[in-house]
C-alpha cells in the first residue's frame, strides 16, 4: 500500500509539473479564449477584434451592418476609399456546433470577388485538440480555405 501512496504522489507531482509548464501555452491559443464583452451585439466590431488580421491591406472598416452581419474593410478612410472586402464573425452566419457541442468562433475575411483572404480562429472548446491533436490541425484545416471562391466545390 505504501509504495502505492508513492506512485500516487509522484503521479501527482508529474502531473502539477506538466500542467505548470504547458498551461501558459494553452492559455495563449484559442482554447477556451475569452471574447470581448458584448461582442455579439458591438457594432463596432473591428474595434474589439483583430480584422486587420484577416483582411491584409485594409486598414479602415465599417460599423456592423446587414443580416447575417458583417463589416466592409477599406483601404483607408475617407472619401476616395475603395472597398476591398468584407469581414464576418462565423457565429453571426452560423452557430453550428463543433464536436464539443459548441460553435467554432471563427474571423473570417472575404474580398469582394467572393475569395477568402484570411481566417483566424477566435475561440474553440475541442477538448481532443489538447489530447494528442496540436491546435495547429484546426488553424491548418482552417487555412486550406485561403484564396479559394465561395463558388468553389
Amino acid at each position: 500500500m505504501n509504495l502505492l501512496r508513492q506512485r500516487c504522489a509522484v503521479f501527482g507531482i508529474a502531473f502539477f509539473i506538466l500542467f505548470a509548464l504547458f498551461s501558459p501555452r494553452v492559455q495563449a491559443n484559442a482554447y477556451e479564449a475569452e471574447l470581448p464583452a458584448g461582442l455579439a451585439s458591438a457594432t463596432d466590431m473591428c474595434a474589439l477584434l483583430p480584422c486587420t488580421d484577416v483582411f491584409p491591406g485594409a486598414t479602415h472598416f465599417s460599423e456592423r451592418k446587414g443580416q447575417p452581419p458583417y463589416v466592409e474593410a477599406y483601404d483607408k478612410a475617407g472619401a476616395d476609399k475603395k472597398l476591398l472586402g468584407y469581414v464576418m464573425l462565423s457565429t453571426d452566419i452560423t452557430d453550428t456546433p463543433a464536436y464539443s457541442g459548441k460553435p467554432v468562433v471563427t474571423l473570417i475575411g472575404m474580398d469582394t470577388k467572393g475569395i477568402f483572404v484570411g481566417v483566424k480562429v477566435l475561440k474553440h472548446s475541442e477538448p481532443i485538440l489538447l489530447l494528442g491533436i496540436p491546435e495547429s490541425a484546426l488553424l491548418n484545416f482552417n487555412a486550406q480555405y485561403l484564396g479559394k471562391s465561395v463558388a468553389d466545390k
